[in-house]
């Protein structure tokens, strides 16, 4: 069945795969960058849960006597079923509303448990890998596309596979380690991390991610995560530049 998902912070037309329940114990709480918290979490064996690189949960964050469910993307290999991890940005009051599953993340600790619901969502990898892939992100956006990345090395290790990931500044910046593992698998793996406010000791990529597009090939399979607004003016700009609309598949988070 396929119906219209909203939540504050996420909208996407997407696919329900079961109402199974799964339950998790966080194990680790890492702060990576200024806002950006690496959540880790073992699944119950009783409540294993298989995903497809791409795909996201509802979360079940405790509010009180209740529970508010949340989106989160996987960012990490698909092949343990009883592992989580989430990259969460921390947000603080800015005028939109409540943030349950901020001051949650923020907290959380090591026992603390959880419950999600099944995986959904449809931005995921094609059956047969076309010639290019794009993946442009920007903070947490960049979760699923490192799920997809891991995916990408078990299936076709010399794929053309380009990443634009977009951060404000250096405070901003996290994955970093992680894509450059991926790197190593992938010979043909292209990263570009540009900040949009860098300071004056910044020596990578500076300007928004719509800045970097230049070059893309218009046949290429691309993936939009994050900002709405980063999403809007990519997508524009792909058009604009050749590219099949219908080749541009996304996730807005906020």
């Amino acid at each position: 069945m396929i119906f219209r998902f909203k939540t504050p912070i996420l909208y996407i037309l997407v696919t329900k795969v079961n109402t199974h329940m799964h339950n998790a114990t966080i194990t680790k709480n890492t702060i990576i960058a200024h806002n950006i918290h690496k959540i880790e979490a073992k699944i119950d064996a009783s409540t294993p849960c298989t995903f497809i690189a791409g795909q996201f949960v509802m979360v079940n964050i405790p509010n009180g006597d209740e529970t508010v469910p949340r989106a989160f993307s996987f960012g990490h290999d698909c092949s343990d079923p009883t592992k989580i991890v989430w990259y969460v940005k921390i947000l603080e009051d800015e005028g939109t509303g409540p943030h349950y599953a901020s001051p949650y993340f923020k907290n959380c600790k090591p026992g603390d448990t959880l419950t999600f619901d099944a995986p959904a969502g449809r931005m995921t990898l094609p059956t047969e890998l076309p010639e290019h892939i794009l993946f442009i992100a920007t903070t947490t956006g960049i979760a699923p596309f490192l799920s997809m990345l891991h995916e990408i090395t078990q299936r076709k290790p010399d794929q053309n596979v380009q990443v634009i990931f977009g951060c404000r500044n250096k405070k901003d910046i996290f994955a970093q380690e992680e894509l450059t593992k991926l790197s190593a698998k992938l010979p043909n793996l292209k990263v570009t991390t540009a900040l949009s406010k860098p300071l004056d000791d910044w020596k990578g990529a500076r300007g928004r991610t719509t800045d970097h597009l230049a070059g893309v090939p218009n046949n290429a399979l691309t993936y939009l995560c994050g900002n709405k607004h980063m999403i809007i003016d990519a997508r524009k700009k792909l058009t604009t530049q050749g590219h099949n609309p219908t080749n541009i598949k996304f996730e807005i988070f906020y």
